[in-house]
């Protein structure tokens, strides 16, 4: 639930709670688009923890932002393909600012504004909700802390978009 004493922070306890958008995205097939979320999860080990998802791995087609120990990882569900990449920091008991982008044909994975890794990949998600803290297909794996600002956009972002996007609130978390 909504806690003004997290700093207007989402709390997710890992078990059941998540949010969804009320319509889809219109965001589908191989279009550009960026996800963005500041997060501070309060576990990060023994899985792979859910953070974002639009797509569905019913029908085999998720762009999704996994978190594990201190990577970050995209996951692309039924494509059999990942893009994982180091955060440099630990990521447990910490604000981040994550971000997946991709263009067509390049998925490019941020933390904190720095580029940590991209890949050439051929995407084909479905239409569908945005969903927060519920892995698509391992109930085990939902996600647990805290989310404060979560933005979605129907195009990739560039790197000094998304570098200005961090400079801008990173102060209100003490980065």
């Amino acid at each position: 639930g909504y806690s003004g004493d997290n700093l207007g922070s989402l709390s997710f306890d890992g078990v059941d709670d998540r949010v969804s958008s009320a319509n889809n995205t219109g965001i589908s097939g191989s279009s550009s688009r960026s996800l963005c979320v500041f997060c501070y999860p309060t576990a990060t080990s023994g899985n792979f923890y859910s953070v974002a998802r639009i797509g569905s791995a019913i029908d085999g087609r998720l762009f999704e932002i996994l978190i594990s120990g201190n990577s970050v990882l995209g996951h692309f569900y039924g494509s059999g393909l990942a893009l994982g990449a180091s955060s440099g920091k630990t990521l447990l008991n910490n604000h981040s600012y994550v971000v997946m982008t991709y263009n067509g044909s390049t998925v490019f994975i941020y933390v904190d504004g720095l580029l940590k890794n991209s890949g050439n990949f051929s995407l084909n998600t479905t239409n569908s909700q945005l969903i927060l803290g519920l892995k698509a297909y391992n109930p085990h794996a939902n996600y647990q802390g805290r989310q404060s600002i979560f933005q979605i956009y129907n195009r990739a972002l560039t790197a000094s978009e998304i570098q200005q996007n961090f400079n801008a609130t990173r102060s209100r978390f003490g980065l």
